[in-house]
C-alpha cells in the first residue's frame, strides 16, 4: 500500500530535506505473528530515481496491540538543490486500515 506526499519540495541550501512521520493503524493486532512495518521512501522528480529509503518498525511485547510508527526527526541529506522531490510512504500488511500524519520540510 502506497501514499504519495502531495507536494514536491525542494531542499535547503545544504541540500537536506527533513521529515517526521507517524502511522497509526485503527485495528488491534491480536492474530499476525509479525510486527507491522513502515517504509518512507524520496524520490526526486527531476530524474525519476529514488534517493533514498528508511525503514522502520513497531515494537511491542504484548498482544493484541494496535501498531503505531514513528520515524521520529529524520534528514535526507546530500541532495540536489535544484530537483525537486516527493515522497512515499508504504505499509507491509495490505487489508489493514492506517494514518500517515507527519511533517516535511526543507
Amino acid at each position: 500500500i502506497y501514499i504519495y506526499s502531495a507536494r514536491y519540495v525542494k531542499p535547503n541550501e545544504d541540500g537536506e530535506i527533513r521529515y517526521s512521520v507517524v502511522v497509526a493503524w485503527e485495528d488491534e493486532f491480536g492474530v499476525y505473528p509479525i510486527l507491522p512495518t513502515m517504509t518512507v521512501e524520496c524520490w526526486d522528480r527531476t530524474t525519476g530515481k529514488k534517493a533514498t529509503e528508511a525503514s522502520f518498525e513497531s515494537y511491542s511485547t504484548e498482544w493484541p496491540f494496535v501498531p503505531v510508527i514513528s520515524s521520529g526527526k529524520r534528514v535526507v541529506s546530500g541532495l540536489n538543490t535544484d530537483h525537486e522531490y516527493y515522497f512515499v510512504f508504504r505499509k507491509d500488511i495490505p487489508g489493514t486500515i492506517a494514518r500517515v500524519t507527519g511533517t516535511i520540510s526543507h
